[in-house]
């Protein structure tokens, strides 16, 4: 299997899977980067 963030996803899952986790982690990229610009003191 494969495990990404403590989640274990079984083999056969894992075409299913990747497919909704590349859609995913390509959010959270931009996210973060728009995140990153923004000053820390913003925090609440």
């Amino acid at each position: 299997g494969w495990s990404k963030n403590g989640i274990r996803i079984p083999v056969e899952k894992w075409s299913d899977f990747k497919a909704i986790l590349d859609g995913a982690d390509l959010k959270e990229t931009e996210k973060r980067a728009d995140e990153s610009d923004q000053p820390a003191a913003k925090q609440d």
